[in-house]
């Protein structure tokens, strides 16, 4: 089974069942095959309190396995002259991404152009596209590099940039080597590979480090000027910072 599968649960798999104020009911739980690892799982899938309208009832379960969320879908008759209570007349369900990326919300001290690439990164990696988040990762990468506040003027290509900022005093060794893999990470998926494609793993690797790349070069210096401010505020007169 995979990813998006969608099929219909037998009444034979449900374990117990809830009823509404309206009279729908559904399951609590139901066992079924998990269409992510392909195990036999018991999942929980009590709607009462999920989304719901008259005709669906909605709600979304992790498989004790794998952890991936599941989607049930309970739909019930649209004949509203039929006595209570209505059980649903089909449930479908199908695997969801679960390790979706809750991105930080960055503040002024990051460029709009810089965000919106990697916010675009985020969006394509939460909807299972990991080439198009890899090659969005690589684009916020060369963001970060030509708009860091240091960079110095003229066109060069991301390898240069690179070169750039970790031959002055803005990247240690271990950031120049992290940059670069996330560009090869971008590169990679720029080209057409007959054999394999991007996976969830490296797309969510190069998303998470990006995003520490854009805290360590915008949100960093910021917090750390601020912090300055205040404790030169609270400092006595005549204290020097060294005392």
């Amino acid at each position: 089974m995979q990813e998006g599968f969608l099929g219909e649960i037998d009444r034979k798999a449900w374990a117990g069942s809830s009823q509404s104020a309206s009279g729908e009911i559904f399951p609590d739980k139901v066992r079924i095959q998990c269409p992510s690892c392909g195990s036999m799982a018991v999942f929980h899938t009590n709607a009462l309190s999920h989304k719901r309208t008259d005709m669906l009832a909605v709600c979304r379960s992790g498989c004790p396995g794998c952890q991936n969320l599941v989607s049930f879908c309970g739909f019930y008759p649209s004949d509203t002259s039929k006595q209570s209570p209505q059980e649903p007349s089909l449930i479908v369900y199908h695997c969801e991404h679960g390790h979706a990326h809750n991105a930080k919300q960055f503040g002024d001290e990051v460029p709009e152009r810089l965000k919106r690439a990697f916010d675009s990164a985020v969006m394509a990696y939460n909807n299972q596209n990991y080439v198009a988040a890899m090659v969005m990762v690589r684009r916020s990468l060369e963001g970060i590099f030509k708009l860091r506040p240091s960079v110095q003027p003229g066109t060069k290509n991301l390898v240069n940039l690179i070169q750039e900022a970790s031959d002055g005093s803005d990247m240690s060794g271990q950031l120049e080597r992290l940059a670069h893999a996330i560009r090869d990470g971008g590169n990679l998926a720029a080209h057409f590979d007959l054999e394999t494609d991007p996976d969830r793993m490296t797309a969510q690797y190069l998303v998470e480090l990006v995003e520490y790349l854009i805290e360590y070069f915008f949100v960093l210096p910021t917090h750390i000027e601020k912090l300055e401010g205040l404790l030169d505020k609270a400092r006595p007169v005549g204290a020097s910072p060294s005392e």
